[in-house]
């Protein structure tokens, strides 16, 4: 029976067959590692592309709170009940007259987030601003106030500028423009008989009456006379005046002195608003609560001519210590206080000055005009003259308008020599 080739195979065929099988095995598993390798490679590279990538926004989110004070780690929600913290804390010492530190506003409005000092800050202002009207202004220290009107050091060539260094203490000012104060401080009839309507039907006034608990209705927007005593308002202005023209700083005597010329002594009585638990207050006693207030200032100073040596202190030891002989070789100084600085500044009173004198003066050239005026008329009898007259007496108008404007540069010129300086103006917050 013959062999069937079919079945039969070559042995050099079969071992080539095997070693071709072999190979092809290899190069998968030389393919399958190599991927895996590659795969490897691949997971370990986007890791540490995304280790990097996390580091460099935990660096940029560190960066972004210690620019904003800390605060880049609060949620918005959070800075804002910071803020808020802020602005009660602030019209809550308003109300005191008093002065804000930022030690306080870490104590009471932001405790242990001190950090976010900065962007709560700014918050508040903003909603001081929107809402109320007013702003944290930083009050300058004693040491700036007592520099006022010096020359600057010279600074050495290559030397940093210092820094100006305030106290650290905020008071709320007003930022509201003064031509909407003005408008809103002017009567309004239809104004003055809704409220007299309203506390009618309240029960609470008669009409033209007063009452201690709405005062007398003034038909205005800004009713000052309800929450501010204008009168001591009005004396606070003469005496910073007073205090700048004769070189920021006057002695109590002299104080005194000039005040007679306005009939003010130091026991004159001036009466307060209705919200008040006093009704009347002393000048004296007013001149207290400035200082507290820290509109005003006073110090005491060795006299001129008090330092007489050790043997005049040591025959004053041995005398009897009254009051009097205490106060022999000491003078009190009245100066502004540092809250005068920043909410009404030297500039403002200088130009309230100059506009005083200016209307003062021109009112005064005026009359004396308008009697030259009738008494020309009267002297003149042809119209020819009265057409030639009518000319000259707007000439001398015009005339009169450009002296008055020479008269108050002369005056604000004068002003700022007396003060001893350039004069301070109230600077806008950032």
């Amino acid at each position: 029976m013959a062999p069937r080739a079919t079945q039969q195979t070559h042995p050099s065929q079969s071992k080539k067959k095997g070693r071709g099988a072999s190979q092809r095995a290899r190069r998968d598993e030389d393919h399958d590692n190599s991927s895996e390798q590659d795969d490897d490679e691949q997971d370990y590279e986007g890791g540490a592309m995304a280790g990097a990538g996390s580091q460099m926004k935990s660096k940029k989110l560190k960066a972004a709170g210690a620019g904003t004070g800390g605060g880049g780690a609060l949620s918005g929600e959070e800075l804002q009940r910071l803020s808020k913290n802020i602005v009660r804390l602030a019209l809550a010492m308003q109300g005191k007259r008093g002065k804000l530190t930022r030690a306080e506003i870490n104590l009471k409005a932001l405790p242990e987030k001190s950090k976010a000092f900065n962007p709560a800050f700014a918050g508040a202002q903003r909603i001081l601003r929107d809402t109320f009207g007013m702003e944290l202004v930083e009050l300058m220290s004693r040491t700036e106030r007592d520099k006022l009107g010096e020359e600057p050091e010279k600074e050495e060539a290559g030397a940093k500028k210092k820094a100006t260094v305030g106290a650290k203490a905020y008071i709320l000012r007003s930022t509201l423009p003064p031509a909407l104060i003005k408008a809103a401080s002017v009567k309004d009839n239809e104004l003055l008989a809704a409220e007299i309507k309203d506390l009618q039907d309240l029960g609470l006034a008669s009409e033209g009456e007063d009452d201690d608990r709405t005062g007398r209705p003034q038909g205005v927007l800004l009713a000052w006379k309800s929450v501010e005593p204008v009168a001591l308002t009005g004396v606070l202005q003469v005496i910073l005046c007073l205090i700048l023209v004769n070189g920021r700083s006057m002695p109590e005597a002299q104080l005194k002195n000039q005040l007679k010329h306005f009939h003010l002594h130091w026991n004159s009585v001036f009466p307060m608003p209705g919200h008040e638990t006093e009704k009347e207050i002393t000048l004296e006693r007013y001149l207290d609560r400035l200082k507290i207030e820290e509109m005003l200032d006073s110090v005491t100073v060795a006299a001129l001519g008090a330092a007489g040596g050790a043997t005049q202190a040591l025959a004053t030891q041995n005398r009897r210590k009254s009051r009097a002989t205490a106060d022999e070789n000491q003078v009190v100084e009245w100066k502004w206080g540092v809250r005068a600085h920043a909410e009404i500044s030297e500039e403002s009173v200088a130009q309230f000055m100059t506009s005083f004198m200016k209307n003062q003066w021109k009112e005064e050239e005026e009359r004396l005009l308008d009697q030259d005026e009738e008494d020309e008329a009267a002297a003149n009898a042809n119209s020819r003259k009265k057409n030639k007259q009518k000319g000259t007496i707007e000439e001398r108008r015009r005339e009169l308008a450009e002296k008055a404007n020479k008269y108050a540069a002369t005056v604000y010129q004068d002003i700022v020599r007396a003060a001893g300086g350039s004069l301070t103006e109230i600077k806008p917050t950032a």
